[in-house]
């Protein structure tokens, strides 16, 4: 936020005098830096004065503030003066932001799962659980199976806690969350039996 200006007198006639004929860039630099561009335009809205008509000839302003046309602006292709400490808050290539997270972070998503930070850039969080399956396993899961928390606690991404099952599976365990436990115990163990055989074959 812009600390308020405090204009003395003696800054005051110095404004009123140099303001009709100098431009924002060279009243900042009149004033040493003490007054930004913002706090200038606001002196001069509240003291009510304006340019001088040779100012404006000379900028190519006509009578509606206005640039005439095929008139080039004074500080076509200048940088903008600094003002005080700014220029050390700058956003520089390469500097990383103060919420920067480096590779390997984690967080946790508002689903309540565990996400891992894999690369620099955007859209780089994975899920921990898929990339731990991946780590052991060689690849993530195959099309129509999702990976389930054999103890039903979404942050323990222990290999040991892992279970790969099929989509159908898994929509028939949500729906058999319903059902009185011993019914759905009953159910849930039937899809690891039919598994085994199957992985026997």
């Amino acid at each position: 936020m812009t600390k308020r200006a405090t204009w003395t007198a003696e800054d005051t006639a110095l404004f009123i005098k140099h303001y009709p004929d100098s431009t924002e860039a060279e009243l900042v630099e009149l004033f040493g830096g003490r007054y930004t561009v913002k706090q200038i335009r606001g002196r001069r809205k509240r003291l009510k004065i304006h340019k001088s008509d040779e100012y404006r000839q000379r900028h190519g302003i006509n009578s509606e503030g206005r640039f005439t046309e095929g008139i080039v602006p004074f500080n076509k292709g200048k940088a903008h003066p600094s003002v005080g400490n700014s220029s050390k808050h700058w956003f520089r290539r390469g500097m990383k932001p103060a919420n920067h997270r480096p590779v390997g972070s984690t967080r946790l998503s508002k689903d309540g799962y565990i996400e891992i930070k894999v690369a620099e850039g955007r859209f780089k969080w994975r899920l921990l659980h898929r990339e731990v399956w991946k780590k052991h396993h060689g690849s993530y899961p195959p099309k129509g199976h999702a990976i389930v928390f054999i103890d039903g606690n979404k942050q323990n991404c222990d290999i040991n806690n892992l279970q790969l099952i099929t989509r159908a599976e898994l929509m028939q365990r949500n729906t058999v969350h319903n059902l009185p436990k011993y019914l759905a115990e009953l159910i849930q163990l039937n899809g690891q039996l039919k598994r085994k055989i199957n992985e026997r074959r």
